[in-house]
Parts: C-alpha cells; structure tokens; sequence
C-alpha cells in the first residue's frame, strides 16, 4: 500500500474511513461484475470454466482488497495516534485542526491544556503512576467532548482540544468552567488519590486567529501566561506562611 495513501486515509476521521473504505471495496467489486457480465454479452459461447474462474478471479480479488484496506487503515491509526492514550498525536492533530480552521464556515474554539507539577508526581510516585495520570486525564478530556471534537497529546503532560462548530462565548466559558470542574476531583490511580493542576489557554477563531499556527501560538501563550502566574502566586503564599510561622514563633 502506496505512503501517500496512507496519510491521506489519515486524515479522516474513524468513521470516515471506514466508510471510505467500505465504498472502495464495493465500487471496486462492481466494476469487476460489471466487466464479466460485458465479457459474458460478448461471447455466446462461454465455457462453465470461464464462470468458475470469474468468480475465484472475483473472491480472491475482494479478499486481497479488503486485506489492503484494513492494513491501511491500521497503519494511519498507528501513525495519527498517542501510543500511550489513544488521543491524536501533534503531528495528526495540527493537520486536522488546519483543514478545520482554514474553512471561515467553521467557528471553532482550541484549549491548550498543561499539567502543573507533573514532574513531581512522577519523581514521588514513579513513571507508571506518572502514565496512569497521564492515561486518566486522557479519558476525562475524551469524555467531555462530542464526536466532531479533537483531541491531542502533543507534548509529555500537554493535551489539546479542539471544539468544532461552537456557538460563542458562552459556550467557550462552559467548557472552560466545566474542565476545571471535571479535573478538580482527585484521580484514583493504584489506589493513590492524586489531585491534578491545570493550567489552560484558549483561543477562538476567527476571532483570535484563522490560521491553526496562529491560533495554537495565541493559546499557548496564553496557557504559559497562566503557569507562570500560578507558580508566583504559589511561591507569594509560601512566603506569607512562613512569614506567619515567624511571626506566631516571636
């Protein structure tokens, strides 16, 4: 099977390719009936052996067919996925999103969504807890989201959405309000109760952007605006506790 066709096939959705995948293998199976009936209008006499070779001619087609098809299909999930959460990889997502974006009919909203402190989960509790919270996120964001959505890992603790189709403002704030709430509740990974920080950026286009570089720059920056006041908003409450614990002490 031809790379291009792959990537090509790729760019689908699930349920996109295999319907195309389905028509291809129909389309194709008509247009070989079709030729065996001309050949058969052709030639008064056509031998019972020639019927019989058509038909093997014809399954065996199909069959060969069908195993291309499906090894194409595997083979662009395999390249277009996040091995650890199934999500989109950035490659996928940024080709996707660009194809969305691009069309003026589409209003569409992209969430730039960062785990705070990762890091220290990973160095507390190890790597496979670390891939669990990571696997745990991936189901949550998945589960907020409706069927024309995407959704990415595009970096070790980063996810982005992408929210096809939205109806303004309001609707932009609901989901914003409504993740944090979903991300609030403790994740329950080998039963350890971990409780995950979010630090998120968005961005509307056309408003912000029409463009999905420019419209992922706008929200990523924005995402890292709110890390980095997060992180001087927690170090000023740690110097106001321990200036608290001073001053209880003297």
């Amino acid at each position: 099977m031809r790379p291009d066709l792959i990537e090509r096939i790729s760019r689908f959705s699930e349920a996109g390719r295999v319907k195309a995948a389905w028509i291809l293998l129909g389309v194709s199976s008509i247009i070989l009936i079709a030729l065996y009936i001309e050949a058969r209008a052709h030639f008064s006499t056509f031998p019972y052996a020639m019927d019989l070779l058509a038909a093997v001619v014809l399954i065996l087609f199909v069959l060969m067919l069908r195993t291309q098809l499906h090894y194409a299909l595997y083979m662009s999930k395999a390249i277009s996925q996040d091995r650890l959460t199934g999500t989109l990889n950035n490659a996928a997502f940024m080709a996707r999103m660009e194809e969305l974006v691009s069309n003026p009919a589409n209003r569409c909203a992209l969430f730039i969504i960062d785990l705070d402190e990762f890091k220290s989960i990973n160095d507390t509790y190890g790597h496979p807890v670390g891939d669990g919270v990571i696997k745990e996120v991936a189901r949550r964001l998945r589960g907020m989201i409706r069927s024309g959505d995407l959704i990415a890992r595009i970096g070790g603790d980063e996810f982005a959405i992408l929210l096809v189709n939205i109806s303004g403002f309001r609707f932009t704030e609901g989901f914003l309000s409504r993740l944090n709430r979903v991300m609030s509740e403790p994740l329950d990974i080998d039963n350890k109760k971990i409780v995950c920080k979010l630090s998120v950026g968005h961005a509307s286009s056309p408003l912000d952007a029409i463009s999905a570089k420019a419209l992922y720059r706008v929200a990523d920056a924005e995402m890292y605006a709110r890390k980095k006041a997060g992180k001087k908003a927690a170090e000023q409450a740690q110097i106001n506790a321990g200036a608290e614990v001073k001053s209880t002490r003297g």
